[in-house]
């Protein structure tokens, strides 16, 4: 019995003792070795990704009459929101959908506004009453008149809103 248990421990002293030559005899793999990192340049967006866009248009440049693109209007109020604030303006963009519900008891109607590249929403109008039937054929230079109230999920949001064309 004494034999077995000390031939057990042989073997597998022998086992675990090869297994450890066999570990230092490979050769190093990309894993194993650690080279310095480089430095790596900024983080180009993918391919089809925009860059965020900026806008130089500032609150005092614009005539609350005179429609301004959606995009340059939500790039320039994300910039400075506070500035914005309250601002009468004139937006003109890209029909995207219209959303209803109700809200303290009263019905809400938003029309937002996308960005004419990404299709991405970029300005609701919160209107009084559901907008003419045509919105959803005629997407294109659809404008909007109101104040501009806040922030909305990284979007303008103008209410309230009226529908001019």
């Amino acid at each position: 019995m004494r034999f077995l248990i000390v031939s057990a421990i042989v073997f597998l002293s022998i086992i675990s003792f090869s297994a450890c030559q066999t570990a230092s005899t490979e050769k190093p793999t990309a894993e194993k070795t650690a080279e310095p990192e480089k430095s790596q340049p900024a983080e180009q967006p993918k391919t089809g990704e925009e860059k965020p866009k900026t806008s130089s248009l500032k609150p005092g440049d614009i005539d609350p009459n005179k429609p301004v693109p959606a995009e340059e209007l939500n790039a320039a109020f994300l910039a400075d929101e506070e500035a914005w604030k309250g601002k009468e303006v004139t937006v003109i963009g890209k029909y995207h959908s219209t959303t209803g519900s109700k809200v303290a008891g009263k019905d809400r109607i938003r029309v937002d506004l996308a960005d004419p590249k990404t299709n991405k929403r970029i300005a609701g109008c919160v209107v009084p009453q559901k907008p003419p039937e045509d919105l959803a054929k005629q997407r294109e230079n659809r404008v909007f008149k109101g104040k501009i109230l806040e922030n909305r999920y990284g979007r303008i949001l103008i209410e309230p809103c009226e529908f001019v064309k």
